[in-house]
């Protein structure tokens, strides 16, 4: 799926017209339809940002996509990859999952219970050291 098109149905599944996300984005509405109906991934980088920060997406979500359609286009080109290469899990990791995996579901969700409580009270610990 192109760009274009995808930039349609987010805007579709979060409710709002071309002319309510050009007017948030501060671009002429032509230029959204013109990108959209297109279903085309060439935009000037700056609109295409605007746009994004107006729908509240990331850009990064579009990347995968732009780059096929620029591919198809220029089969020859070097290929370059967006993936960002994932660090290597330290060995406490290894072991939190290795017992993790050896508890049954219910205990399974205890765990992710307590775990995100804990990382809650870290947070509040942080604003209140902020706010201080």
């Amino acid at each position: 799926m192109a760009v274009g098109n995808k930039l349609g149905i987010i805007i579709k599944s979060k409710g709002l017209t071309q002319k309510e996300v050009a007017e948030r984005a501060g671009i002429n509405p032509q230029t959204l339809n013109n990108l959209i109906t297109r279903d085309s991934a060439r935009a000037d980088i700056q609109v295409f940002m605007k746009i994004c920060k107006a729908l509240d997406v990331s850009l990064d979500m579009f990347a995968d996509d732009a780059l096929e359609e620029f591919y198809s286009e220029h089969p020859d080109a070097p290929r370059v990859s967006l993936e960002k290469e994932k660090p290597a899990m330290t060995s406490r990791q290894n072991r939190i999952i290795e017992l993790f995996d050896k508890l049954t579901t219910e205990q399974q969700d205890n765990i992710i219970g307590r775990a995100e409580l804990l990382v809650e009270q870290n947070e509040e610990e942080y604003k209140k050291e902020d706010c201080g």
